[in-house]
């Protein structure tokens, strides 16, 4: 399978993603002829079409080269985190207190 995670035909450019064969039907050039279809079709409506791949994954590396595909740059990957601020502790204490108090301000009948 592979498929298009962006593209932005404004500025000309595609990102091919998420290409991966099943274990079991690997070697079968199902992850060429999936890759190379997406690549052309996005090829038709941009100039410029790129994909990213672990520096580790030789086999993607090489496969990716027949295609026509040259490393460009290396990027990382990081898991971020957002701290939090003031708001963000207030917020859930604020709906808890609101909620768990009964309000006095209704009579018996309300």
């Amino acid at each position: 399978a592979a498929g298009t995670h962006v593209i932005n035909e404004a500025e000309g450019i595609a990102v091919v993603g998420n290409v991966l064969t099943h274990a079991d039907h690997r070697g079968q050039g199902h992850a060429k002829a999936a890759t190379s279809g997406v690549t052309a079709e996005l090829l038709a409506r941009v100039p410029d079409v790129a994909l990213n791949v672990y520096a580790d994954n030789g086999p993607a590396i090489a496969a990716y080269a027949r295609l026509g595909y040259g490393e460009y740059c290396r990027l990382g990957e990081w898991v971020a985190y957002r701290r939090a601020g003031g708001w963000d502790l207030i917020r859930p204490l604020r709906a808890a207190l609101r909620w768990s108090w009964p309000r006095t301000d209704r009579g018996p009948n309300r």
